[in-house]
């Protein structure tokens, strides 16, 4: 199982948020955390899938929260159990206090950008012929991210959260 979700996220009080569309009151802490879709009600989701293969991608601001999350469920048995059973891959577009940016210019988000390019073969690590990896995608973000960001973000590195527990498995097809 894939899930790929992108659009706007905040941290709150160590949490965090994925912001809907339709919250009346954004800017009001209230509202994003009574509208919004926690990463814990996520994560509560996640460990019920069945597939043995799960991989989340996050194209959001301050979606690096969500992984201190998973980092502490350490103490919740079904999800490292899972993990190790099967392979339960995360990977967030941005630390915990960083925005991630948009790219009108390549037609996506940097993170976005990179996980198409990945795909298509630029993740080329990784034991499975003419597959990419799921491990060999998320080192190929976490490397290239933080220059790609640089160059388009006035020096800034926008630096992505990788949690990867369990067995790597292949995603795709190599194009080249």
């Amino acid at each position: 199982v894939v899930i790929y979700l992108a659009g706007h996220g905040e941290a709150i009080d160590g949490k965090w948020y994925f912001i809907p569309s339709d919250i009346p009151y954004p800017l009001r802490k209230d509202s994003l955390v009574a509208r919004s879709v926690s990463f814990d009600e996520m994560s509560a989701l996640l460990v019920k899938i069945k597939a043995q293969k799960v991989v989340l991608l996050i194209d959001s601001c301050k979606s690096g929260a969500a992984l201190s999350d998973v980092r502490n469920f350490d103490a919740r048995k079904e999800w490292t159990v899972m993990a190790r059973q099967t392979g339960v891959h995360v990977i967030a577009a941005a630390s915990k206090d960083q925005s991630a940016i948009e790219l009108p210019q390549l037609g996506h988000g940097a993170f976005t950008y990179l996980l198409l390019k990945g795909l298509e073969g630029s993740a080329t690590k990784g034991g499975y012929g003419s597959q990419i990896g799921v491990v060999s995608l998320a080192e190929y973000v976490r490397q290239t991210l933080p220059d790609l960001s640089r160059q388009y973000n006035d020096g800034i590195p926008q630096v992505p959260v990788v949690y990867s527990r369990g067995s790597d498995f292949p995603l795709s097809a190599r194009s080249r």
